[in-house]
């Protein structure tokens, strides 16, 4: 888009002054540097003085970058072409992002103009873990190179997992996709844009959990444990009883009920229990069998 503005010497017409920027947005990575240009033309009588490039400040008057001490040292004009300016910023900070203009004086006139020249935007650079950065194994996870704009030279990203750069990550795409994630992939990520791995991003971790189904499972196995190898049962435990016996000596009377109440009887019941061991119990000379044993006291 050009700017334009007619300066009138006496003959009408004979006259243009001009500023045109080919360029009106850019969107530039912290730590490099950035060329911003235009073009300028003046009426051919009129003999150029000055020209400057200056940072768009609310109610403050044009300053010459070279001269500014935010930019000491960060800011030149390499261009030195009859109608182009060229300005140079190195080393971009986040503080750089604002409107840039070029302005320019002649023995006759001085270049000003309310019209925009062109803004600047410094962005850096951070990763994003989605869905979450805890996830279990064998979920699908996806990393994101992100920056506050779309970078103006749409360059190649490159990952890195605990600071060593992951195996043909490098491509125009802004993702890393895990899917699905191993326990691998758990550890640190940052990224960085091609020519320029020194300026990475802030890591990131990213945690893979075992999957809870699958862990500390032990393999089934179907054998015969030989007799030697088995433990010692224990005599006391868990007994079961397999039959109650009550016997009565041979004169023993039953006892007979007296106007609805029992009659109590002075004889003792011997009552005899039949020990079994437990149906699961194998002896220690068997190999293959159980067999069950019962002790019996005879009345």
């Amino acid at each position: 888009m050009a700017l334009f503005l007619k300066y009138f010497s006496g003959v009408p017409g004979n006259s243009c002054h001009r500023v045109s920027y080919p360029t009106r947005t850019m969107c530039v990575l912290q730590g490099t540097p950035v060329d911003i240009s235009c073009t300028y033309s003046h009426p051919s009588y009129a003999t150029l003085t000055h020209k400057y490039w200056f940072k768009l400040r609310a109610n403050q008057e044009p300053r010459d970058l070279q001269s500014d001490s935010e930019y000491e040292g960060r800011a030149e004009y390499p261009v030195e072409e009859t109608g182009r300016s060229t300005l140079r910023i190195t080393d971009l900070r986040v503080t750089d992002s604002a409107e840039y203009r070029f302005t320019f004086r002649t023995s006759h006139y001085e270049w000003k103009s309310i019209l925009h020249g062109t803004t600047l935007t410094v962005t850096g650079l951070r990763v994003e873990v989605t869905p979450v950065a805890t996830v279990t194994e064998g979920q699908r996870v996806t990393l994101t190179c992100i920056t506050s704009c779309p970078l103006a030279d749409k360059p190649s990203y490159i990952w890195y997992q605990n600071n060593g750069p992951v195996t043909g990550s490098e491509n125009p795409e802004n993702q890393l996709v895990l899917d699905p994630v191993g326990p691998q992939h758990a550890g640190s990520y940052s990224c960085s844009v091609r020519n320029y791995p020194h300026l990475r991003s802030p890591e990131e971790t990213l945690t893979a959990l075992p999957d809870p189904v699958y862990d500390n499972v032990l393999p089934l196995t179907n054998r015969l444990v030989p007799a030697a190898q088995r433990e010692p049962i224990e005599e006391q435990d868990d007994l079961h009883y397999a039959a109650i016996d009550v016997s009565r000596s041979e004169n023993q009377e039953v006892p007979r009920r007296s106007a609805g109440f029992p009659v109590q009887s002075c004889q003792t019941e011997e009552v005899v229990y039949s020990l079994a061991q437990r149906p699961n119990a194998v002896p220690e000379d068997a190999d293959q069998t159980s067999e069950l044993y019962s002790t019996i006291k005879k009345p």
